[in-house]
């Protein structure tokens, strides 16, 4: 069929930014700022039909701070706007970005991983799949780690006076010894040793407004009912007087949907010896 193209607009740029670059730190530099958008708009055409458009944000306001305290860097982002995402208009949608603990020296060898691999192909910097760029990164790797970063993210919106929210984030407890990494590589040595965390807090209202969102104009309120029946069941969501509710936690390979353990054998140690 015909090419999908799809086209952002920004409109009413503006920002005040106080950065401090010091100790070489010129991809993550202490400091804050802040700024706006008056309007940001996502389109999307095919063929010779009629631009549709996917996302319609006003009066976007956000703020950052990087801070650095001894051997570590952290930031927060802040964001608030209102406007459409397809057919829902929101009244208002927020966003709080919150990075933390990440190791100094580890930004500096990313730093010099990616001006090495802009150096050896500039349209393939960002990938830093050269061998002096794959070298750096395998050297800042375990400082990363080391340094117990965590990651968290809180999304709220807003429809016909209900807030919605969802949250989700990830955070290193402990670093997994070379030992560790060796035996089972990277990934399940770090999720051993580490948090991951989501939840969703949905008004009951948003309901019928999200079917008809996904092309359901005429779907019952008691099959909508039924679906968040069989939904409760199986254990998938909760239901705390008007809103529906869902956490999911793994912690030390240990899988929890709301409050109840889930058996993942992929998560499970490696018997010694194999």
């Amino acid at each position: 069929g015909p090419a999908e193209r799809f086209t952002m607009a920004l409109q009413g740029m503006g920002g005040d930014f106080d950065m401090q670059i010091e100790d070489g730190l010129w991809m993550l530099a202490p400091g804050s700022g802040k700024g706006r958008f008056d309007k940001i708009v996502l389109t999307r055409a095919q063929g010779d039909a009629a631009p549709q458009t996917l996302m319609a944000l006003q009066d976007l306001r956000y703020s950052a701070a990087i801070e650095r305290t001894g051997s570590t860097l952290g930031w927060t982002t802040k964001a608030q706007t209102q406007g459409s995402v397809g057919p829902l208009v929101l009244e208002a949608v927020g966003l709080e970005e919150t990075v933390s603990r990440i190791d100094v020296e580890a930004v500096k060898l990313f730093q010099k991983a990616l001006v090495a691999a802009y150096r050896a192909d500039p349209t393939q910097a960002a990938l830093l799949a050269d061998p002096p760029g794959d070298a750096l990164w395998k050297e800042a790797a375990p400082l990363f780690v080391a340094a117990l970063p965590a990651y968290a993210v809180k999304l709220s919106a807003t429809l016909e006076g209900q807030q919605a929210m969802l949250e989700y984030g990830a955070e290193i407890q402990t670093a997994p010894t070379a030992d560790e990494v060796q035996a089972r590589g990277w990934g399940p040595a770090l999720l051993k040793g580490s948090v991951l965390h989501a939840g969703l807090r949905l008004p009951k209202a948003w309901l019928p407004r999200i079917v008809q969102a996904m092309g359901q104009q005429d779907m019952p309120a008691e099959q909508i009912d039924a679906m968040v029946g069989m939904a409760q069941a199986q254990g998938f969501v909760q239901q705390e007087a008007e809103h529906l509710t869902s956490a999911v936690r793994l912690e030390g390979g240990k899988l929890q949907l709301n409050g109840k353990a889930l058996d993942l054998p992929m998560l499970k140690p490696v018997p010694q010896g194999e």
